[in-house]
């Protein structure tokens, strides 16, 4: 080689990064125990899953301690109310 000869070095990122995932799941698989069926999921309650997102569930934890017949009667006076939210809602689309 002389002093003005040039040489590059290219790397394909892609392929190397590949290649190390493929020998890193080679790794898990040999080393690790295997375990059948879905791997274990941390049981979240629905309740507990909305008061960590930021929900207030005072109001349903309210209605959950009413009798059924309570919630018939407060569901009656609702029913027209969310008809008319509804009609007035698909008004204001095609306007």
């Amino acid at each position: 080689m002389a002093d003005d000869d040039v040489a590059a070095l290219t790397n394909d990122v892609y392929r190397l990064l590949s290649w190390f995932q493929v020998r890193l799941a080679d790794l898990r698989e040999s080393f690790a125990p295997r375990v059948r069926g879905r791997p274990p999921t941390r049981h979240l309650s629905a309740l507990r899953a909305a008061e960590d997102w930021g929900l207030d569930l005072s109001l349903i934890r309210h209605n959950l301690g009413k009798t059924t017949t309570e919630r018939i009667s407060q569901g009656e006076w609702v029913a027209p109310f969310a008809r008319g939210v509804r009609r007035t809602d698909r008004r204001a689309r095609y306007m």
